[in-house]
């Protein structure tokens, strides 16, 4: 599930708006049922995505038990 952080002039934006255009360049299956959108992604010193921070926030969305 892909996580977005939408530019200000885009915040009215849906998933089904977002998937549309994707689906018209891509087959179904590689494309994401769910979009998650988020106000920021945090970062570690070097700028890359910190991805122990996002598991921990977002681990009951992540987790299936």
């Amino acid at each position: 599930m892909p996580l977005i952080v939408l530019r200000e002039e885009f915040k009215s934006l849906n998933q089904e708006e977002i998937r549309e255009p994707l689906a018209q360049r891509f087959a179904k299956w590689p494309l994401p049922n769910e979009i998650l959108f988020t106000d920021s992604i945090p970062g570690t010193s070097v700028g890359k995505p910190n991805k122990q921070d996002l598991r921990m926030k977002y681990k009951d969305i992540y987790t299936k038990n």
